[in-house]
């Protein structure tokens, strides 16, 4: 008994002591009413990755291969409204893409690191004009994800999301895609 009370007083005192508000008394963890404004981090650690390393090849940022903005509000402290937004520009391959998305995000966890789930829907538009071949299409796209984010400052998080869904494109033809293993990462400020 002497043993598990000095236990128990440790383990509490471990638990209550994690403190979710920097040094300056702001609070790190968003809140009810926070908007959220985030994108693809790939490409950016790539490009700060290069730096470093001595590699000269330059980094394309731009709204290709899944990389979107992406905008949450916070309806509850565990409850999300997810946008998401993008476009592409290739005026060599005068190619033009861009679409727009709506999701539900469930949150848990009360630390810096906390995990989330839900699922989002996607409408997209892609106009390819190469020579004698013009391509108009047109996805549909839904999925459930799953992730996390930790809170590398006050507001500001890093974080991981995996998403596996259906997509509909629509050309000449439609065609049916089961997408999955697509993984993000992703950087969010939060206001």
């Amino acid at each position: 008994m002497k043993k598990i009370i000095p236990l128990f007083l440790l383990i509490t005192s471990f638990s209550i002591s994690q403190n979710i508000v920097n040094k300056n008394g702001f609070s790190i963890l968003p809140e009810k009413g926070d908007w959220s404004i985030g994108t693809d981090a790939s490409t950016f650690i790539s490009f700060f990755g290069n730096i470093f390393s001595g590699n000269s090849e330059s980094i394309d940022v731009n709204f290709h291969n899944g990389t979107f903005l992406y905008a949450k509000k916070m309806v509850e402290d565990n409850f999300v409204n997810r946008y998401k937004i993008g476009a592409f520009f290739n005026s060599q391959t005068e190619e033009l893409e861009f679409g727009i998305g709506y999701g539900l995000e469930k949150r848990k966890g009360k630390t810096r690191l906390q995990g989330f789930y839900g699922y989002e829907g996607f409408v997209g538009m892609n106009y390819v004009d190469i020579g004698e071949e013009k391509d108009f299409i047109t996805s549909l796209s839904t999925h459930i994800f799953i992730g996390c984010e930790y809170f590398i400052a006050s507001k500001i998080a890093i974080g991981a999301e995996y998403a596996y869904g259906p997509t509909v494109s629509i050309t000449e033809q439609i065609n049916f895609l089961l997408e999955g293993g697509t993984g993000y990462i992703r950087m969010n400020f939060y206001f």
